[in-house]
């Protein structure tokens, strides 16, 4: 199969799975379009390698500011889930558990 985006709006890695037990996905969007992938690391360390020779290869555009600030657009570490909930009369509140990134 042959995908071909001329003009992708968005292509993204992800990882799923434990150390060892890992599902590598490449992923991208051009409008409606949404094509996901299952790749070994290999191949999307190559991919990373040969994106980051393109860019060197094209140098840096003039108009970009020297630094700017990425803001998340959602913050993992504010969140909380309920994990369990008792439903004895003594003890009617529910635990919850805090998601933080790994360093």
């Amino acid at each position: 199969m042959k995908y071909e985006f001329d003009a992708p709006d968005k292509v993204m890695v992800g990882v799923r799975g434990e150390v060892g037990n890992r599902l590598f996905l490449l992923q991208a969007r051009q409008g409606r379009r949404l094509v996901i992938l299952k790749c070994e690391k290999v191949q999307l360390a190559a991919l990373a390698q040969w994106i980051s020779q393109v860019i060197d290869d094209m140098g840096r555009p003039g108009h970009l500011p020297d630094d700017f600030t990425l803001e998340p657009e959602y913050e993992a570490s504010r969140s909380t889930r309920r994990t369990s909930c008792s439903r004895s009369p003594s003890s009617r509140r529910a635990r919850t558990t805090t998601w933080r990134p790994s360093p």
